[in-house]
């Protein structure tokens, strides 16, 4: 009876393990990420869906999808090649597992064009308060609907 005991603890243990609809934080584990969000051009603040693809999705350092809202987009330099914004993002998950702030510093070329930064954690509350990262970012504009494709491509890590 006791070996039955133990098992039928051990079997609720990985159950409840496996349940789990929130990504992980007990485990440090990193890996690489793509979030990707549309918004149309020219309202402020930029707002809308994300979603967030590879092995970081994949291996339960960060959420799949959420909700991005902008805090700030400010100009922070300007030289002879363009100038250069930086963008302040909060991302909030949709399962609930908490949010992350993310800082894109990205250059618009001189005589307009599409943006090219690079982007960092800067902080995170409730699964992301120790969620870090960085990488390179992205934004083209497409004429045809007026949008922007807001594109983050690098690692991230967790523990």
């Amino acid at each position: 009876m006791r070996h039955l005991t133990v098992l039928l603890v051990a079997v609720a243990m990985f159950v409840a393990g496996c349940s789990s609809e929130t990504a992980d934080t007990t485990t440090a584990s990193s890996g690489d990420v793509t979030m990707t969000w549309v918004f149309v051009s020219g309202e402020w603040p930029f707002k809308g869906p994300v979603t967030l693809t590879g092995s970081a999705v994949d291996d339960g350092v960060v959420c799949a999808s959420g909700q991005v809202d902008n805090s700030a987009l400010d100009e922070i330099s300007r030289d002879d090649e363009g100038t250069t914004f930086r963008l302040d993002a909060e991302v909030t998950c949709d399962d609930g597992s908490g949010s992350f702030f993310v800082r894109d510093d990205a250059k618009q070329p001189r005589g307009g064009g599409d943006f090219f930064g690079v982007w960092t954690i800067e902080s995170g509350t409730g699964n992301y308060a120790q969620l870090t990262g960085n990488g390179t970012s992205e934004a083209a504009y497409n004429i045809t609907d007026d949008t922007t494709t807001k594109t983050y491509v690098g690692e991230l890590s967790r523990g």
